[in-house]
């Protein structure tokens, strides 16, 4: 899949080879954060190039338990750092099912390692389809939060979906969050990367860039929300 470029980066393959890798390309991932500053790098089972639904092919017990070995090592390395590892539950589409597709998986993996370094970035999008509700999910997660994915329920401009962000935003305070929330809207933002001649995501060829062609200002729509 599109989270792997192309290569076997699993974290939760039963396969020592396949799994190895994808622990050392994180480990060198983090190294790369810690060396720019950043506190924070988040880590999921991603499917695979090719989907596995409605359910992995192997026993999820096991993908979990791999998925857990791999967490362990990666904190480790991660600890020494000074970065914290967050866990981001995708969708069922997006990421292995039954491994980290919803909150209180998260929260298991947290109080089954007892590791200081493990923490859950929940994301609207994926809560929206994951989560029988948004706002307990929060609930579910509360201290264990240490940053907020605050897009909107279909990756479109905030106010085109669905999420109560009011409510969100009272639940956050009142389990005390003081962490970032990060914005993005990843339909709208390429719609309006592609509203000129193009190659690839956000990428303009020489002809439109600079030449005013009537692309819309990114800017504008990134501002909105704040």
């Amino acid at each position: 899949g599109y989270y792997h470029a192309g290569e076997e980066r699993l974290l939760a393959s039963p396969v020592p080879e396949k799994r190895g890798y994808a622990v050392q390309y994180a480990k060198d991932t983090v190294d790369l954060a810690a060396e720019i500053g950043a506190s924070f790098f988040e880590v999921c089972p991603a499917q695979p190039a090719v989907p596995q639904l409605p359910f992995p092919d192997e026993d999820i017990s096991t993908l979990r338990s791999h998925f857990k070995q791999s967490l362990r090592e990666i904190c480790e390395h991660a600890a020494n750092c000074g970065v914290t590892i967050l866990l981001e539950p995708l969708n069922c589409y997006e990421g292995l099912p039954g491994v980290l597709t919803t909150v209180i998986e998260a929260v298991n993996y947290i109080e089954e390692l007892e590791l200081d370094n493990l923490s859950i970035q929940p994301d609207n999008f994926h809560m929206n389809m994951s989560e029988a509700s948004i706002t307990q999910a929060i609930r579910t997660a509360g201290k264990h939060i240490k940053h907020y994915h605050f897009n909107e329920t279909n990756h479109m401009t905030h106010g085109t979906g669905h999420a109560d962000f009011r409510e969100i935003v009272r639940l956050l305070k009142g389990i005390g969050y003081e962490g970032f929330m990060a914005f993005y809207m990843p339909q709208t933002s390429q719609q309006i990367f592609q509203s000129t001649p193009g190659i690839g995501y956000g990428k303009l060829d020489d002809a439109a860039v600079g030449s005013g062609s009537g692309k819309k200002s990114l800017h504008e729509y990134l501002s909105q929300p704040l």
